[in-house]
């Protein structure tokens, strides 16, 4: 496979996990949290004294672990596919 096919396979697989961990509580009176393996996206519309509470929050230090481990994740990804998809050499002198 080719790196550029590799490295957006690695991505559509980092964007699944990530949802799949993710929250999705608003719509019942709760709160949304999204990303892994920090939550980085938290969306809050439930009933509460607080009004701070309100809103859409995003802490920039996770979303940026998160881009991080990411890149970590597909800079692996990518060197495993190359080793496995490797050709092997045979000696002609065997």
């Amino acid at each position: 496979m080719s790196r550029k096919k590799t490295t957006l396979l690695g991505l559509l697989v980092w964007v699944v996990i990530t949802f799949i961990f993710s929250e999705f509580h608003s719509a019942s009176d709760g709160t949304d949290h999204i990303g892994f393996p920090f939550y980085f996206y938290s969306y809050f519309s439930g009933k509460s004294d607080d009004p701070l509470a309100y809103g859409i929050k995003i802490d920039f230090i996770k979303l940026f672990a998160d881009l991080l481990i990411a890149a970590a994740f597909i800079i692996v990804f990518n060197m495993l596919s190359q080793k496995v998809s490797k050709p092997y050499k045979t000696n002609p002198d065997l």
